[in-house]
């Protein structure tokens, strides 16, 4: 049995009974190639942070109801030993809807042709399919737990409910599932700053605990977190964006390294737990690349996504660094005195011009 402990008291998170800064990169195993899975999580450390974060995909791993698939690129607990054996904490997000600008958020679009369904809510189709999916999924992830010896330190509950909906019913029998499926890591929701987001999507629920998504100002980002809880708790940018993604036919938009920068220097300086998002993006496979807009005739045309999924990111698609991935790597050396500095390696190449 493992001594070690994930606790959440008051303003702290306490690994191993020690006052802990998450410093979390978000990067997806399903958008990686897994012959570079190594490669980026080592990059991901040598930039200082000491957290790896990674959605799941619902779809992907259940395509056909009732058959899983974990193996090669899906291969998910592979992928969280790699971080550990890199000596990283792992926090997971295993949906069911995870957003990210994939297909449907990861819901299994076959859900869509039984009648009367609704999605994300206490319907009864959905839950039951969802609840097996949990079912599934949660018994294969804990034992990586952080008490059981592994290194997930923290799992969320959906994922931005609040700018979906409001069934709070629904949000606690998600809880109550990751509970009796064995879960003891903290549980976390994570959702946009605005009062009626958090209201709306975490909802004070007991025993979860609420992370807030924005871009720049972090210190503005969690002062929303007590503001809505009323007492003191974890200060945590579960999205810390420092990049956009892109549209088909839209001009790309680039946030700047040091607007990055000074978030980081502002996490840093008043101890804000935070995950970039997106670390590394990768590549969105498959045709898995969702799209914005259209949700209403007000709202039209939708956009559809890239495939590519670099948006932005301190590491490139091809996983080299850029100036934002220095930036970041600087600003927590000037905090962490025990972090010792390491250039990362630009990964080679495959030249693909035919001679003649």
């Amino acid at each position: 049995m493992s001594n070690q402990s994930v606790v959440i008291s008051g303003r702290d998170i306490l690994i191993n009974g020690k006052k802990t800064q998450i410093r979390s990169g978000a990067m997806h195993y399903f958008r990686i190639h897994p012959d570079y899975w190594r490669d980026r999580i080592i990059k991901l450390r040598q930039c200082g942070l000491n957290t790896l974060e990674t959605y799941m995909c619902w779809n992907l791993h259940e395509k056909t109801e009732g058959e899983f698939d974990f193996s090669g690129q899906l291969d998910v607990f592979r992928y969280i030993k790699i971080a550990q054996e890199e000596g990283l904490m792992v926090m997971i997000r295993p949906g069911g809807y995870i957003c990210s600008e994939w297909d449907l958020g990861g819901i299994p679009s076959r859900l869509l042709t039984k009648p009367g369904i609704r999605l994300r809510c206490c319907n009864e189709d959905f839950l039951k399919a969802q609840d097996a999916y949990y079912r599934n999924v949660l018994p294969m992830l804990t034992p990586l737990q952080w008490d059981n010896g592994g290194p997930i330190i923290m799992m969320q509950l959906e994922n931005e409910y609040g700018s979906w909906g409001n069934d709070h019913k629904y949000i606690e029998h998600c809880r109550d599932i990751f509970r009796e499926c064995g879960v003891t890591v903290p549980l976390f929701t994570s959702d946009g700053a605005a009062q009626v987001l958090l209201k709306y999507g975490h909802g004070n629920i007991p025993g979860v605990m609420p992370t807030v998504n924005g871009r720049n100002k972090p210190i503005q980002l969690v002062k929303a977190l007590e503001d809505h809880t009323g007492c003191p708790t974890p200060p945590f940018v579960m999205e810390l964006w420092n990049g956009v993604a892109q549209n088909w036919t839209l001009p790309g938009v680039h946030h700047k390294a040091e607007d990055v920068r000074k978030d980081i220097s502002d996490a840093m300086t008043h101890d804000i737990n935070f995950n970039l998002y997106m670390f590394h993006g990768g590549t969105t496979f498959g045709f898995m690349n969702g799209g914005n807009g259209g949700y209403t005739p007000l709202d039209m045309p939708f956009k559809p996504l890239l495939t590519s999924y670099h948006v932005d990111s301190p590491l490139t698609e091809a996983g080299d660094p850029t100036p934002k991935y220095f930036a970041i790597q600087e600003e927590i050396a000037k905090s962490v005195p025990d972090f010792k500095v390491e250039k990362p390696v630009v990964s080679a190449k495959k030249n693909m011009v035919k001679s003649s």
